[in-house]
């Protein structure tokens, strides 16, 4: 019983002190550069979701301009991307729209109200199979509205920039999802 206290304890200690953020993730997979509609958009940072000491994906924020300001990114009527790189075996269609529906009600209080044909327009983006090494870009245009990518292959449009906000506040609110990895996205 002894030995098995000690490994927990060591695989705890191991976990909380491995970097959750980082300039290069293990499959380099996030790009300095991707371009939307013509649009340039440089990596502003990134880092990983981790649960329970597991790698989940990766994901990182492409601006015009780099930006430490969170509550300005998600205000700005401006071109941007958040990228999702699938990174483990373990994020599934079910998972993922089970944690975004919760995700919603999180940063909703659980009153979708006047986004709730948004929301569900959003969930069918993510219906399909999901893979490790799959890539949603969640793209934001002025005029043209969210756009969400799988694999470069579009899955949903919602015409609004108040949705985008709601949207990137999951990862990049004052109470986000992951508060270190918001921290590597911000730079």
């Amino acid at each position: 019983m002894l030995k098995l206290k000690n490994l927990l304890i060591l695989v705890l200690l191991i976990c909380s002190i491995t970097p959750q953020t980082q300039s290069k993730g293990k499959n380099n997979k996030m790009p300095e550069n991707i371009s939307a509609d013509k649009q340039e958009l440089v990596l502003n940072g990134w880092g990983v979701r981790r649960k329970f000491c597991m790698d989940l994906f990766e994901g990182g924020l492409y601006l015009k301009e780099r930006s430490k300001d969170a509550n300005k990114i998600i205000q700005a009527d401006a071109p941007m991307s958040i990228r999702i790189h699938v990174i483990s075996d373990l994020i599934t269609s079910k998972r993922l729209e089970e944690n975004m529906r919760s995700e919603f009600d999180r940063v909703t209080s659980g009153n979708w109200g006047a986004n709730k044909v948004n929301i569900e327009t959003v969930m069918k983006a993510f219906k399909e199979d999901i893979n490790n090494g799959d890539v949603f870009d969640l793209v934001y245009l002025p005029g043209s509205g969210l756009t969400i990518y799988k694999n470069n292959k579009e899955q949903a449009l919602v015409k609004s920039l108040d949705f985008k906000k709601l949207l990137y506040s999951i990862w990049l609110g004052d109470d986000p999802q992951d508060a270190k990895l918001k921290k590597g996205m911000i730079g």
